[in-house]
């Protein structure tokens, strides 16, 4: 295996390795038929994964220098120079077809996500007395659909018992509830219903195109030669044939019911997916804007270009496979084989399975797939907010760096290394002082990752053995030793669980967070968001290259990771950011807490 990670390593670095590329193929296809421990199967996927996509880039490079030249040109003999050489046409094309696959899934993924929102909540509203909020719906649906074929008549908001729309039939609710999620998919059918819904608050109750002929034949009526009940009879009949006059008492609770509608809907249209295409979005994406090369381990979605020279990942604890099947896709998501037709309709191109403990949305487009676990939005925020705490002890300055001394020598007894006294004595803290907060958050960061990788296949009451072993050898106190294996453990084993807090809308700003070291979550959206947090401001927005940055006055600007910890005299501010979610909060230090006067002069 490590001749092989060794020889991939050469070809990627432009090497010929030992023994030439046949060598390397012979040695690629012994490994791939050998039953391998887990372990060493990763290991050879990854180094695969890395052949496989240098192999597609140099094929990719042989394509453009063979090109051939257009019709009718004379051949140059002259070099070509490198701006010659890339292929701008097709990047351009590559990038719009990963930013239009990236915008139209999300777009499906939500759609999904309101379309069963609103079936619950139309569910919910055949409850209302007398339906109004429903008999709205109908309404507004009904215009939409007709304004979009080019009808200009418009559908009055039905009476309360009409029984031509029978509101209170269940299955008739759900079908005027799909096809109203179905117009909220399209630009144009989003600005149907929003116009709809205010032509409805101004005038629920539309003149009908035919009141005047009504009026015009009751009035004949009066005027035939009839026995009175007779007239009566005809009257009747005429009235019948037409939309009954509304009360003009219902019009305040009909508009009424359009301003809760569209208070209901704002919540749903404002989380329609927007703004641009974060970096390494699509999984092989065809653009490096757009290019992953690992699944994030922490999202609950993934985005994969199918049509990569790479076909296989591992996400979730799942191994994903794919192959192409003419114009269909086969998909294995663990043991489960799932065939793929992008010529579908839009509602058609969405499954949902479940596998072990996961249950999966699946949505296809093309030649991409977006993979999107069910479950709390929040859930990949525990394992980040538990890996802060660990950092924020470890950024811990008192008896120079303890915590911090102690997580590498821990680490160095147990991946089996003798303990070097020397190179982790308190005189060699000075370093860690002399550091930039960047670089040394940076540091801790890529040492607590390393250390939970230790920490999380060893026996807790080993690991909590040696961590007492290594604070006695380094004088450190067994108190720091147990409080630093919590939060090690909490890490790898025990991930927090974070509440949403804050909904969208409805909150005041700033936001005030208290210092009691409870997080605390936000739902991020385009506004900078103003957190306050014992007497301090901070806030975070995003910058021109849609990273999201952290401002506190005194500090300089800092781009936020999936984790950061802003360490200050009396309290450390933890920040765990994943998606549309950031949780932040306060943890006083333990000395402040110990001092009341550290408290007041802080």
């Amino acid at each position: 295996m490590e001749l092989y990670e060794y020889k991939v390593a050469d070809m990627v670095a432009g090497r010929t390795p030992r023994g030439g590329k046949h060598a390397l193929a012979d040695l690629r296809q012994h490994l791939l038929s050998q039953e391998l421990s887990a372990p060493l199967t990763r290991r050879l996927l990854s180094a695969d994964r890395t052949y496989r996509q240098w192999r597609g880039a140099e094929r990719a490079k042989t394509r453009v220098e063979q090109g051939a030249a257009p019709a009718g040109t004379v051949h140059n003999p002259t070099p070509p120079r490198l701006s010659d050489l890339k292929p701008q046409p097709v990047v351009d094309a590559a990038q719009g077809a990963d930013l239009e696959a990236w915008r139209n899934l999300n777009l499906l993924a939500w759609h999904t996500e309101i379309r069963a929102k609103l079936l619950q909540l139309t569910r919910d509203l055949r409850h209302e007395a007398e339906r109004p909020t429903l008999r709205v719906l109908y309404a507004v649906t009904e215009n939409a659909e007709r304004s979009l074929r080019g009808v200009s008549a418009r559908f009055a908001v039905p009476a309360a018992q009409d029984p031509l729309v029978s509101l209170g039939d269940k299955g008739v609710v759900a079908d005027i509830t799909e096809n109203f999620a179905e117009l909220l998919l399209t630009p144009q059918g989003r600005a149907a219903v929003l116009y709809q819904l205010s032509q409805i608050q101004e005038n629920p109750f539309p003149a009908h195109p035919d009141e005047e002929l009504l009026r015009e034949q009751l009035e004949a009526a009066e005027r035939e030669h009839l026995t009175p009940q007779a007239r009566e009879e005809l009257m009747q009949a005429l009235r019948a044939r037409y939309p009954q006059a509304h009360d003009p008492h219902e019009r305040p609770a009909v508009r009424e019911a359009a301003k809760r509608l569209g208070q209901m809907l704002e919540p749903l249209l404002s989380s329609l997916p927007s703004g641009p295409m974060p970096h390494g979005s699509v999984l092989y994406g065809q653009t490096l804007s757009a290019a992953g090369t690992e699944p994030d381990p922490y999202s609950g979605e993934l985005l994969i270009y199918l049509g990569s020279e790479v076909q296989d990942a591992y996400w979730q604890g799942l191994s994903l496979r794919w192959q192409e099947m003419g114009k269909n896709w086969q998909l294995q998501v663990g043991k489960q084989v799932l065939i793929l037709y992008p010529h579908l309709g839009h509602m058609e191109r969405r499954l949902g399975i479940s596998e072990g403990t996961l249950i999966l949305d699946i949505f296809y487009e093309g030649d991409y797939v977006l993979l999107r676990r069910q479950g709390q939005p929040l859930a990949p925020l525990g394992p980040l907010a538990a890996g802060a705490r660990a950092a924020a002890l470890l950024l811990d300055p008192a008896e120079d760096y303890a915590y911090l001394r102690l997580a590498r020598a821990t680490s160095q007894m147990l991946r089996g290394s003798p303990l070097n006294l020397a190179a982790l004595a308190p005189e060699t803290a000075e370093k860690f002082r002399q550091a930039t907060p960047d670089d040394l958050q940076q540091f801790v960061r890529g040492g607590l990752m390393n250390l939970l990788a230790r920490v999380a296949p060893t026996p807790p009451e080993q690991v909590r053995q040696t961590f007492a072993d290594c604070a006695a050898a380094l004088d450190i106190a067994l108190s720091r030793a147990e409080k630093l294996h919590e939060a090690l453990h909490n890490a790898a084993h025990s991930p927090e669980t974070i509440a949403a807090s804050w909904p969208l809308s409805h909150a005041a700003s700033p936001k005030i967070v208290s210092a009691s070291g409870t997080f605390q979550s936000f739902a991020l959206g385009s506004d900078p968001l103003n957190i306050g947090i014992k007497g301090r401001l901070i806030t975070v927005r995003r910058d021109y290259k849609n990273d999201l940055v952290v401002l506190l006055a005194g500090m300089p600007s800092m781009v936020l990771k999936d984790f950061s910890v802003v360490r200050l005299s009396d309290l450390s501010i933890l920040l765990v950011h994943r998606g549309d979610w950031l949780a932040v909060a306060g943890v006083p230090h333990a000395e402040a807490e110990e001092d009341p006067d550290a408290q007041l002069l802080a």
